[in-house]
């Protein structure tokens, strides 16, 4: 049977008194691929954060399996995560060392021409546009060993060309110790579920 990692019941987070997320289930289970889609305003983005340990619930239950401390999380956030002040090739060394180390040379090269950043590896990432930034941010996260892998948004400032080869990144992704969770509106949700072997996490505005 397959391990669930996480697993949420009757959730609720509030700010300042209102409620920022509703969730009634969620559940991560090892080797899954999530996608999480709703209106501005549905808890996407808090869902991610409880995730991630970032923040609690005011409400609910959260479960997490026993080895989750030994987990790695890798998690992006809506805007920046990134370094301005070092190069693309020195985010992707840091996030390495932070993150249990570096997946092989040859994976790494392979995802640095998939996304187009190979010209720009040693550029500052403050000389870069912002699409090639949250490119590069994608690049860092996705070459190191976290086991959970948290992206909140990573289409955004995307041109189409970007959009395309993150979509064909996002596919070939595999954490089979722990999963990946992709926070997105429902047009993207709905490209990322087409590709098969996704969990939809509908949320709705509180």
């Amino acid at each position: 049977m397959t391990e669930v990692l996480l697993e949420i019941k009757k959730g609720e987070k509030r700010y300042s008194g209102a409620i920022a997320l509703h969730i009634a289930e969620f559940e991560a289970q090892a080797g899954g691929r999530i996608i999480t889609f709703g209106p501005n305003g549905s808890g996407k983005s808090t869902l991610l954060r409880v995730v991630c340990g970032l923040t609690s619930l005011d409400i609910g239950t959260i479960k997490r399996t026993e080895r989750w401390s030994e987990l790695r999380i890798g998690y992006l956030p809506q805007v920046g995560g990134i370094y301005l002040d070092y190069t693309v090739d020195e985010n992707q060394q840091m996030f390495s060392r932070l993150l249990g180390g570096c997946v092989e040379p040859e994976s790494c090269q392979e995802l640095s021409e998939t996304l187009g950043l190979t010209p720009y590896l040693f550029r500052r990432a403050d000389e870069l546009s912002g699409g090639f930034r949250r490119l590069a941010a994608l690049y860092a996260i996705l070459t190191s060993k976290a086991n959970v892998i948290a992206l909140d948004e990573p289409f955004s400032s995307l041109d189409a060309e970007m959009r395309e080869a993150v979509m064909k990144v996002l596919r070939a992704v595999d954490r089979p110790d722990g999963f990946l969770i992709v926070s997105e509106h429902e047009s993207v949700a709905t490209q990322l579920n087409n590709l098969s072997g996704w969990k939809e996490v509908q949320l709705a505005k509180p």
